[in-house]
């Protein structure tokens, strides 16, 4: 669940693997759903974990059942997934929470390899701190 520059709230819901987002005013009516992309009408995400949005306006969402991080534009279309093939990790990725901060960057705890990705406000990979090298 997150909050939106306008005070509606969005909340990830999911049934197995038939995720969407409901974006609804804080008196409870449902204002959109965001379930396929609008361009294209493939599905977004399967099981949206956790989410926030950003500077930008854009909706940032980890898919559980996928292991990836999606980008959704404020019209309801995919800009960006993020699932960190690229990257060298010891592990699979595994994205669990995400934040975003004032200049838009995207924050990403990955459980499985004890790192935060951090992307631009695109989704693009910028670098990852190693959490266990920074323990006190």
């Amino acid at each position: 669940m997150t909050e939106t520059d306008t005070g509606n709230v969005i909340v990830g819901l999911s049934s197995l693997v038939d995720g969407k987002l409901v974006e609804m005013t804080t008196e409870g009516t449902e204002m959109r759903t965001m379930k396929y992309d609008s361009i294209d009408n493939t599905k977004l995400f399967d099981y949206p974990y956790s989410l926030s949005t950003n500077i930008n306006g854009d909706i940032v969402v980890v898919d559980d059942y996928t292991k990836t991080v999606v980008v959704v534009d404020q019209g309801g279309h995919k800009k960006a997934t993020y699932d960190a093939k690229n990257e060298n990790l010891t592990k699979p990725f595994h994205p669990r929470f995400i934040a975003t901060d004032k200049l838009g960057q995207i924050f990403i705890s990955d459980y499985e390899n004890s790192v935060v990705h951090l992307l631009d406000k695109d989704g693009v990979f910028l670098e990852f701190s190693n959490i266990r090298q920074k323990r006190m």
